[in-house]
């Protein structure tokens, strides 16, 4: 408007075709200074803000997140922890077995309904045979261990691409591998289908000739704040606790998994979460979403 203003204090009609003249060239000159050549529209630039914000979320530094998970079920227990978790009201995750599922009939029901209960529950993979327990050998043929964790997705029907290896804590996530050289090679091939594999930072370990729980509850909870407050786990305030469903068929270890949940509930700033929610972890390919 610079253009115009200078003639404001001139009243005589002489220069008023001149005005609309210079009033019309101001308005339709091309401003430089507010499109350069490399500027985008405000559209554009507020759309890369809000994925550069997705991208780096804000990091919660006011709680600690603790992950249940369970792994070879369906088997006896399986309802036990189902149940549980449901009545705590805490989330969990549970890694299934392709070949338990196929076996046996009631327990492909339980599998169906941690499928049906998300976001309370994740379904997950745990491979088809569980290595039929021969690891060496699973972990040499990379080819043959995708095939399985492949087959075990037509059979389980995982909520999300996430899977633990059978008998190895090994890590990928966000195409970045942490594990034994001997699993190096199905975590890539695992990775390139689009799997987030989850490896675990506390075990409940049990007994071999019995699969009861070793720590008792207590221990286990004081181990857990301590690895927490300590920040001794893969990513600082995450913690994910690995069990195994068979570990709590009877009612005094079920109780032992109730009190564990119980302690911990306790804690303001623990909160219990589902691993899709894990830093990292891709969900862009839900399962639930193809057709089988």
């Amino acid at each position: 408007m610079k253009c115009f203003s200078s003639f404001l204090g001139k009243r005589t009609t002489t220069f008023f075709p001149f005005i609309v003249w210079l009033l019309v060239s101001c308005n339709s000159a091309p401003s430089h200074a507010e499109n350069p050549p490399n500027s985008q529209p405000a559209e554009l630039q507020k759309v890369e803000q809000t994925v550069q914000q997705e991208a780096s979320p804000v990091i919660d530094t006011t709680h600690w997140y603790v992950y249940l998970t369970f792994d070879d079920g369906p088997q006896p227990g399986t309802a036990n922890c189902i149940q549980i978790c449901k009545e705590e009201q805490v989330k969990a995750s549970f890694f299934m077995v392709g070949l338990h599922t196929d076996r046996w009939r009631a327990g492909k029901l339980l599998v169906d309904s941690i499928r049906q209960a998300y976001p309370l529950f994740v379904l997950a993979n745990h491979s088809y045979s569980h290595a039929n327990n021969h690891y060496r050998y699973f972990y040499e043929h990379p080819d043959a261990a995708l095939a399985d964790f492949q087959q075990a997705e037509q059979v389980v029907r995982p909520n999300f691409r996430i899977a633990r290896l059978p008998g190895n804590n090994a890590w990928g996530i966000e195409h970045k591998e942490k594990s034994h050289h001997l699993v190096a090679a199905v975590l890539h091939k695992m990775d390139s289908i689009g799997y987030d594999v989850i490896g675990w930072d506390q075990e409940w370990n049990f007994r071999h000739t019995n699969a009861r729980p070793v720590q008792s509850p207590d221990s286990l909870v004081a181990r857990t704040m301590q690895l927490l407050r300590e920040g001794k786990t893969r990513i600082p305030r995450h913690l994910v606790l690995l069990s195994h469903d068979r570990m709590f068929y009877h009612p005094a270890d079920s109780a032992s998994l109730q009190r564990y949940i119980f302690l911990l509930k306790q804690q303001p700033e623990v909160v219990f979460q589902t691993i899709d929610q894990y830093p990292g972890v891709s969900k862009s390919t839900p399962i639930t979403a193809h057709t089988f």
